[in-house]
Formats: structure tokens, C-alpha cells, sequence
């Protein structure tokens, strides 16, 4: 009897252990579906940061480039800003000292005063001495003009302007020495012994340092230049003044262009030698220790004049 039971259990015993191997599989499939669920969710939940970091990164850069670019045009605007102010500023700045050294700046036009100084107010390492300097000889010049100008209504021949133009060269002598830093002046004094007021002042150069006088000219000019040049030579040579550093004679441009004609197309011999020494010795402007003169015209002269005079 015991052994038809066993008999029975060894028939059921391989079922029952397939069966126990059909559930381990199942339970060992069961498990790799997990692992498998839980690793391609994993690989979703990666794939899905890296796009929300890549999406974060692209929007932090795009943020950045908005931000560089806003900068950039702030940047612009303020510079552009910054450089019109300038401009205004050195407009402004151009207009005041042509204002305020129109007479200088007629003086020597071609120096181009306005700038030379703006140049000093930009450099901040200048001492900025020119502007004040211009300033005093602006003033000095157009006080001079002015006390001359008197001789505007009793005076037949060109008016004021023979006694204006001895200042105008003197005054563009001086712009030019200022421009040059150079250590020389000139200026308009009485030299020559002779009642003649006119004719005894001429235009001096000196030495700011010692005083001493380094060249003087005669200035002239007028409605017949052969008249005035036979005066000069009649005119004694001032004692005071060093003749070695006599220069010559300044003249207008049209009033030097007339005279060198007088003296071609004279006939008489004596007045033709008389005309051309005084022509050797003449200029349209004055040259001395390398600083030069406007060239100037008796129309330049007379708004010069004028203008001081107003």
C-alpha cells in the first residue's frame, strides 16, 4: 500500500517541479520586465532632462546674446550720445573763442586760431596759457584800433587805415609769436625824431626776456605809395634802434604792387633808383626771428579797423 502511494507521488513529482520552474521563469520574466520598464523609464526621464537642459541652455543663451546685443546698442547710443555732446561742446567752445578773438583770429587767418586753442582745451596736459594770452593781446589790439580810429574822419588819405595798419602787423606778428610760443613781441612805437606823428612811429620786435631789440620796420600805406616811399627816404634813422635791424618796409598788398609798377614805369631816373631802393627793402608782410605776417589788404585792414571800432 505504501509503495502504490509513492508510486503516485514520484507521477506527480516532475510536474510539479516543471510547474515550480515555469512560475520561477515567469517570475524571472515578470522581473526583467520591470527592469526593463524601470531602465527605458529612466532613459525617457534622462533623455527628457537633457532636452529640458538643452532647451534651459539655448534659452540662457539666447538671453545672454538679447542681453550683449541690448548692451551693445545701449553702448552705441551712449557713445553717439557722448560724441555729439562733444561735438556741441567743441562747437560751442569754437563759436566763443571766434567771438571772443574775432580781431585775432582776422589777424593771422591762415594760422587758424580757433582750432590751435581748442586744441590746448582738449589737451589736459597743457598748461593753457594760449587762450589768456590772445585774450590780452585781442584786447590790446582792438584798444589801439579803437584810439586810432579818430583818424577816420579828419584824415583825406585812406582814412584811418594807415594808422591801422602799423597795429594790424604788429597784432599779427604777436598772434603768431603766441602760436609759436615764441619768445618775441612786437610793437608800435615812436622812434624817429620828426614832428610828423605818423611818420616817426614804427613797428618794433623785441626779446620778451632782455628787452632788446632783435628788428624794426617802417609800415606805410595809402592812396600813393611813390609819395610815401620818397618820405621814408627823407626820414632821419631813429638813434634808439639798432640799424642792423632794420627790416624794411610793410605794406598792403595793392599798395606794394603799386609801388613796385611806379617804379618800372617811371621815366625819371632819379626817382626810378629813389623807388626802386625803397622797393628792395619793402614787403607785403614782415619777417623776422622766423615768425611772418599776414599779407594784408587795405580792405582787410579797414574791417579789421572797423570792427575794433564799433
Amino acid at each position: 500500500m505504501r509503495r502504490r502511494e509513492d508510486i503516485h507521488t514520484m507521477r506527480v513529482m516532475p510536474k510539479t517541479h516543471l510547474l515550480a520552474q515555469l512560475v520561477l521563469l515567469e517570475q524571472s520574466g515578470r522581473e526583467m520586465l520591470i527592469h526593463q520598464e524601470r531602465f527605458c523609464r529612466q532613459q525617457i526621464a534622462h533623455k527628457r532632462d537633457d532636452e529640458r537642459s538643452k532647451r534651459e541652455e539655448q534659452r540662457l543663451q539666447q538671453k545672454n546674446r538679447d542681453r550683449l546685443e541690448e548692451m551693445k546698442r545701449k553702448q552705441v547710443e551712449e557713445l553717439a550720445a557722448l560724441k555729439e555732446g562733444v561735438t556741441s561742446f567743441q562747437r560751442q567752445i569754437d563759436a566763443e573763442v571766434k567771438e571772443k578773438l574775432r580781431i585775432v583770429c582776422m589777424l593771422q587767418p591762415r594760422m587758424n586760431v580757433a582750432a590751435a586753442v581748442l586744441a590746448e582745451v582738449k589737451n589736459e596736459a597743457s598748461p593753457f596759457l594760449l587762450l589768456p594770452e590772445l585774450m590780452e593781446e585781442e584786447k590790446r589790439v582792438a584798444k589801439a584800433l579803437k584810439a586810432d580810429s579818430r583818424h577816420s574822419k579828419s584824415s583825406a588819405d585812406c582814412g584811418a587805415v594807415p594808422h591801422w595798419m602799423r597795429t594790424c602787423v604788429a597784432g599779427s606778428f604777436n598772434v603768431a609769436a603766441i602760436l609759436q610760443d615764441a619768445p618775441y613781441r612786437a610793437t608800435v612805437d615812436d622812434a624817429v625824431k620828426v614832428t610828423n606823428a605818423f611818420l616817426r612811429k614804427v613797428v618794433v620786435v623785441r626779446d620778451v626776456n632782455d628787452r632788446s631789440v632783435v628788428g624794426w620796420v617802417h609800415v606805410r600805406a595809402g592812396s600813393d605809395p611813390a609819395t610815401l616811399a620818397t618820405e621814408l627816404v627823407r626820414l632821419p634813422a631813429p638813434e634808439e634802434l639798432p640799424g642792423q635791424g632794420h627790416i624794411g618796409v610793410v605794406w598792403p598788398k595793392e599798395d606794394f604792387l603799386e609801388l613796385s609798377r611806379r617804379a618800372k614805369a617811371n621815366n625819371n631816373v632819379e626817382t626810378q633808383q629813389l623807388l626802386q631802393s625803397v622797393l628792395g627793402m619793402s614787403s607785403a608782410s614782415l619777417h623776422c626771428v622766423g615768425l611772418t605776417t599776414h599779407e594784408f589788404s587795405k580792405k582787410e585792414v579797414d574791417t579789421i579797423g572797423s570792427l575794433a571800432s564799433v
